[in-house]
């Protein structure tokens, strides 16, 4: 049965059985027989509204997961930020600062937003080992493209070098985990 059929069907269930409910225990003198079987599909609703809601979310990080590969992604950020080092000459242009925003849409978010595919992939611990400094690179690299718009040349060159140092250290122990549980 579809989830968009199970989750109308449950809400029905839902509604009847508190109105029913409702009746049944301000009659005088009470159902509580009528009462306790409206109270019992009111919880069987509940539930099967909760079973829908979680097999759709369970569809939609398969979904997300599919789309994402945290093996990659990150590996394409590094070399693009330091060619930006490389070629930092002390002047930002626009193509500067769009790229830094590019790098950030293109990798960073991504990353960011897999919370759920890496939990799965390497477990509670682990992904906070690799967010830590993922957090880091990831302030460090707003504060470029910040200071970077402020014109202050020199902090946005600093807070680059310092974000591909954090995203190197990411790396690693994603390399690190990869080849443990590869």
């Amino acid at each position: 049965m579809k989830t968009i059929v199970k989750k109308a069907i449950s809400i029905f269930i839902i509604a009847v059985c508190v109105i029913a409910a409702l009746l049944f225990a301000a009659h005088n003198p009470p159902f509580w027989f009528l009462f306790g079987i409206s109270t019992g599909l009111l919880i069987f609703g509940l539930f099967l509204l909760r079973a829908t809601i979680k097999s759709e979310l369970k569809v939609a990080t398969k979904q997300n997961s599919t789309k994402f590969t945290s093996d990659n992604t990150l590996c394409e950020a590094a070399p693009k930020i330091q060619k930006l080092i490389v070629s930092f000459n002390g002047d930002v242009a626009d193509e500067y600062l769009e790229q830094l925003n590019n790098i950030k849409l293109n990798y960073y978010l991504p990353f960011a937003d897999s919370s759920k595919f890496l939990i799965e992939k390497y477990g509670m611990k682990k992904y906070a080992d690799l967010m830590i400094p993922f957090a880091l690179s990831e302030r460090l690299l707003n504060r470029s493209i910040s200071a970077a718009i402020d014109n202050n040349l020199d902090e946005s060159y600093q807070a680059l070098k310092n974000c591909y140092g954090h995203l190197k250290d990411v790396i690693k122990i994603e390399d690190i985990f990869n080849k443990r549980t590869g």
